[in-house]
């Protein structure tokens, strides 16, 4: 049997020390804890791309005590209903599209389909959030929608190295930028 207490975990019988288990949360750095937390929102659409979609998920959503409470996380849909991501699972969104302000960020996790027509409805609130102060962030190929949209034309792009050339060929307008992890347009 084992014992388990905030400093170490033993085995009773041998006294051999397993592990030593300092209580981390009083060691970590303390950080300023905004005065009110901001809201990351993931969109969820069909065969939603789940590595992507965890990433921001674990990034965004995981709740830190050493940090305070920095983000409010949600997750919403095109048409507000349940999504069947990319292995036939489903995601309910917490919040509907109307419910999302200027002040929100919206992550689009990925896209599923590079060569299919963009969801008129999404489109157009894309535009209408960008306009009114929203933050977009894309990983990988979730820079498709935010493309169709015209909202990146005369702007730079970075997205997976795999996407780069289907983004230079169908999207001459924007800048693409292959060899940065990232930017800020």
């Amino acid at each position: 049997p084992f014992q388990i207490s905030s400093h170490y975990c033993c085995r009773i019988k041998s006294k051999l020390e397993l592990a030593y288990m300092p209580n981390m949360i009083n060691k970590m750095p303390k950080f300023p804890v905004p005065k009110s937390a901001k809201r990351v929102v993931a969109l969820l659409y069909p065969n939603l791309c789940l590595f992507e979609f965890s990433c921001v998920a674990e990034v965004f959503g995981l709740d830190r005590p050493e940090l305070g409470h920095i983000y409010d996380f949600a997750t919403v849909a095109i048409d507000d209903r349940t999504v069947k991501t990319q292995f036939g699972g489903t995601l309910q969104p917490s919040i509907t599209l109307d419910e999302i302000t200027g002040k929100d960020t919206l992550v689009i996790p990925g896209w599923c389909a590079l060569h299919e027509k963009v969801n008129a409805t999404l489109i157009a609130f894309l535009i209408k959030f960008n306009s009114c102060g929203g933050r977009i962030v894309t990983i990988c190929s979730g820079a498709y929608p935010v493309a169709c949209s015209g909202l990146l034309d005369g702007r730079a792009l970075s997205t997976h190295w795999r996407y780069a050339a289907f983004f230079e060929e169908h999207f001459p307008a924007i800048s693409i930028c292959a060899d940065k992890l990232y930017v800020d347009c």
